[in-house]
């Protein structure tokens, strides 16, 4: 729709549940997770000319999500378990090469807007940077280097962080002391009981 909230569109009506996951770069496309009983979730496109049909890029027994465009939109980074646990992967934006970005599990990756740094939040919870260059044409990464600890994600879709375009400042919740699991338990014991009283 407008941003002033008039001349809404529908562009997908799908009985699954989707989450869009970005905007191509040349505003053509539309990436979304489609969550699908068969595969777990799943990576698609849904071009916004022509007939519109969305058009599957990722549909393995794997679970695929997160997907960001680079800035040129030649690639694709996003999250699967196809190694047995979450990691980072950037493929192109036909997906059909890809390689793996994370070394020790990752998700929810973001792309600085001249493409030269790509980040994305560790499974331990710390914020991480990877240099791309494109020597050759495909992207080389180097190793991935903690920048600090952010929050666990709100949701399985919300990310915890948001980058400048420039890559020097980032928007996140860090977490309010040191221990990660500060957070007290509190049991309440006979509590039928004392409804009575």
């Amino acid at each position: 729709m407008a941003a002033d909230g008039s001349e809404r569109t529908l562009v997908l009506d799908s009985a699954g549940q989707i989450y869009l996951n970005d905007w191509s770069p040349d505003g053509q496309s539309l990436l979304y997770t489609n969550i699908s009983t068969e595969t777990v979730s799943d990576l698609w496109r849904l071009p916004l000319t022509g007939d519109r049909k969305p058009v599957p890029l990722l549909a393995t027994p794997a679970s695929e999500s997160h997907g960001q465009y680079s800035p040129d939109g030649r690639w694709i980074a996003f999250t699967s378990d196809d190694s047995g646990q979450l990691e980072v992967y950037v493929g192109n934006a036909a997906a059909r090469e890809r390689v793996r970005v994370s070394s020790r599990g990752g998700g929810f990756a973001r792309w600085r807007a001249d493409g030269k740094e790509l980040f994305y939040r560790s499974l331990d919870g710390r914020l991480m940077a990877v240099s791309v260059s494109f020597d050759g044409g495909a992207p080389q990464f180097g190793t991935p280097v903690a920048l600090m600890e952010i929050v666990e994600p709100l949701g399985t879709f919300a990310y915890p962080y948001d980058v400048s375009p420039d890559g020097e400042r980032i928007l996140t919740m860090k977490p309010a002391s040191p221990e990660r699991n500060a957070a007290p338990l509190t049991v309440l014991i006979n509590w039928y009981a004392a409804l009575k009283n």
